[in-house]
């Protein structure tokens, strides 16, 4: 038995592990084996197998935790619920972030800081290594948990029990909540008046349709 499991070891597998991640990433628009994604995984993961890859990458899939690397790279969608004037498709908008403000079409830039739960005394990418900038910072961030209110926190579940929950500051706005699409392992950021989501290099919407993001409900009666 063991010589057997020696001899497969050696087997040439590498294009079934390819086969395999084309296949289970091809509806996830972050991860999908497109040319550019399989240059990034060459640049990144050189000289590596693709079993190796697959581990990475599904590692990476799993985090729920939002970087700023993520904020800054991936293509977004921006919409405003129906409450808010969101009117599905014809208000939905491409979006993007630098590393510091969020551009909307017809809207002047907005500041944003990335806060994450336990991660007060964290420097954001821009102030790290900047003598006090990382305390500056942290200091902000502390602040800003502050004046947006516990019981905001609370009612959309963070805070008020005890847990925290990563949150978008944009501008002088109510916190827009961070979490990971099961489905598509996209981002959704939102508030109670607009919705984010992160999409693929080519700026196809994807499935997500909930809060009137693509469809508006239909009133019901």
């Amino acid at each position: 038995f063991g010589s057997a499991c020696r001899r497969a070891h050696g087997l040439p597998t590498d294009a079934l592990w390819r086969a395999l991640c084309e296949k289970r990433w091809a509806g996830w628009p972050h991860y999908k084996l497109s040319p550019a994604r399989e240059a990034w995984l060459e640049e990144r993961l050189p000289a590596t197998t693709w079993c190796a890859r697959y581990q990475h990458t599904e590692t990476d899939a799993a985090r729920t935790t939002m970087t700023h690397e993520d904020v800054c790279s991936l293509n977004w969608h921006f919409n405003f619920t129906p409450s808010a004037g969101g009117q599905g498709k014809k208000s939905l908008m491409k979006a993007s972030f630098s590393e510091t403000q969020l551009f909307i079409p017809e809207f002047a830039p907005l500041d944003y800081q990335l806060v994450t739960p336990g991660g007060i005394g964290a420097a954001a990418p821009e102030a790290a290594g900047d003598g006090n900038g990382g305390a500056l910072y942290a200091f902000h961030s502390l602040v800003t948990q502050l004046l947006t209110g516990a019981g905001e926190a609370a009612a959309a579940g963070g805070g008020g029990d005890g847990t925290q929950r990563q949150f978008l500051q944009i501008s002088h706005f109510p916190p827009h909540w961070v979490e990971r699409l099961a489905d598509s392992r996209c981002w959704l950021v939102y508030n109670d008046n607009v919705t984010l989501v992160s999409c693929g290099p080519d700026f196809e919407p994807g499935d997500y349709d909930e809060r009137g993001f693509l469809t508006v409900p239909t009133p019901a009666g």
